[in-house]
């Protein structure tokens, strides 16, 4: 084989990883709450919290879903690498709830905008990574362009950064536009996360 010749990874890997992973949307609560579950564990071994906290709010008529937890939060200098990055999770296996690193994208499946904001304790800056959903539908659903999903994650992203006040620490999931009905059933989202939820 050349060994000029490069392998490419097409865009279908990101539906792949999204919508395609699992049957039931609601998992994307379970998966972020998981994650937010990680960053409360970090915090109460730093000293950060005593105890954390996750907050869920669901508007079905603005279909928007925040989620928000009073954790660690991302230091502003690794949110790209952190956020924008597939699959390169700093979380170690048998220790953490979640490792792979690929979790954080299955809102992308169900929603027009998914945003990542977060600020870490003693920095004055929170960071947001935002996903263009419904961007990123249309180029996947574009068959006739072949191009790598590297491109096409650059092409649906955005990075944003602002003053925020020093002693706040936090992350938050914000889907914009929610798809999914199912998403904004506040009774039946209750009942789902009383039997899956670390």
């Amino acid at each position: 084989m050349d060994k000029t010749e490069k392998t490419i990874i097409g865009k279908d890997v990101i539906e792949s990883l999204t919508t395609s992973m699992y049957d039931d949307p609601r998992f994307v609560y379970r998966e972020y709450i998981q994650n937010s579950a990680d960053a409360i564990d970090k915090a109460r071994q730093l000293g950060i919290v005593e105890n954390g906290n996750i907050y869920i709010t669901i508007n079905s008529k603005k279909k928007r879903i925040e989620i928000e937890d009073d954790a660690i939060g991302i230091e502003s200098s690794k949110v790209v690498e952190i956020l924008k990055n597939i699959a390169q999770s700093t979380k170690q296996k048998g220790v953490d709830k979640g490792f792979r690193g690929i979790g954080r994208l299955g809102g992308l499946g169900y929603c027009e905008k998914l945003i990542f904001e977060t600020s870490s304790k003693e920095e004055n800056v929170k960071s947001a990574m935002i996903w263009d959903a419904k961007k990123l539908k249309e180029i996947i659903a574009d068959r006739s362009d072949k191009e790598e999903a590297s491109t096409v994650i650059d092409k649906v992203t955005s990075f944003t950064q602002d003053k925020e006040d020093l002693n706040n620490h936090y992350f938050k999931v914000i889907l914009e536009g929610v798809t999914n009905e199912k998403l904004l059933n506040v009774k039946d989202i209750r009942e789902y996360l009383s039997m899956v939820a670390p």
